[in-house]
């Protein structure tokens, strides 16, 4: 018969859920990892650096006082300009 495990004794994978009691405050201190991690940037930066890095559009939206709408038409424009760049450089080719 398999071994049951606790749900609180097992240790927490890397993306899972932070346990409660680290919760409040670890969020905090990730907050500003992430928001000294892009000061500095333009707006449309900071939203794709934060992207990479696996925040959602409403958590970006959050940390940086704008609209998820915002900054979904953000990174919409910084794709795009990704791709017009990448098919200028292999027409140069």
């Amino acid at each position: 018969m398999p071994k049951q495990t606790n749900k609180e004794e097992t240790p927490a994978a890397a993306g899972s859920e932070v346990p409660p009691d680290y919760g409040p405050s670890l969020g905090k201190i990730t907050a500003i990892l992430a928001l000294t991690l892009v000061r500095g940037f333009s707006q449309a930066d900071q939203a794709t650096s934060l992207t990479r890095v696996g925040y959602k559009p409403s958590e970006i939206s959050g940390l940086l006082g704008i609209s998820s709408h915002q900054v979904s038409v953000l990174l919409h424009q910084s794709k795009k300009k990704k791709k017009q760049k990448k098919q200028t450089t292999k027409a140069k080719d």
